[in-house]
C-alpha cells in the first residue's frame, strides 16, 4: 500500500501474538523510515494489528483431487482439530480423508474425516492414534480446502 513514503516494520516482540477462538492477531509497529536512516524526531509511527483466521498461514485447497503428507508429528492426547471449508458449495462429495500414519513404515494407523465449513473441527478416529511417537497425517482431499490442523 503506498502510504506516500518508506515504512520500516518490526513486530513488537514474542508477546505480539494473541489467539482468540476464531482469529490470530499480531501487533507490530512501524514508522516511515528505513532501517538506514536510523531514529529521527517527528517521523510518523504507528502500532498497528494485523488480524487472519486461525492458524490460517498455509493452506491446501483442492478443487478436484488432492494428497498432502505431514511431516513427523507427535501426539500428546491423539486429538486432531481441523479449520477448513467446502471449495465447492453443493458438491456432496466435498471432504478431507485423513489418515495416521507410522512415520517409519508408512502403515496405517487410525482413519477420520473432516467435512463442512468449521474453523475448529474435531476428528474422529476408527483405530488408534499412537501418542508420544512419530507419526504423520496423510490427508485425501476432495472438493475441500484445509487452512490449519491442530494436533493435542
Amino acid at each position: 500500500i503506498d502510504r506516500g513514503g518508506t515504512f520500516c516494520v518490526a513486530t513488537c516482540g514474542p508477546g505480539s501474538v494473541v489467539h482468540t477462538p476464531t482469529e490470530t492477531w499480531l501487533y507490530y509497529g512501524a514508522d516511515a523510515a528505513t532501517h538506514a536512516e536510523g531514529w529521527v524526531n517527528g517521523r510518523l509511527c504507528t502500532i498497528a494489528r494485523a488480524h487472519w483466521r486461525r492458524w490460517g498461514f498455509v493452506s491446501m485447497e483442492t478443487w478436484k483431487f488432492g494428497d498432502l503428507v505431514t511431516k513427523p508429528v507427535v501426539f500428546k492426547t491423539g486429538k486432531v482439530a481441523v479449520n477448513g471449508k467446502v471449495c465447492r458449495p453443493g458438491e456432496k462429495w466435498a471432504k478431507a480423508e485423513i489418515e495416521v500414519v507410522d512415520a517409519t513404515n508408512g502403515k496405517v494407523l487410525a482413519r477420520g474425516e473432516a467435512y463442512g465449513d468449521n474453523t475448529v473441527k474435531p476428528v474422529a478416529w476408527k483405530g488408534t492414534v499412537p501418542v508420544d511417537r512419530p507419526v504423520r497425517l496423510r490427508i485425501h482431499s476432495r472438493y475441500y480446502g484445509i487452512y490449519a490442523i491442530e494436533c493435542f
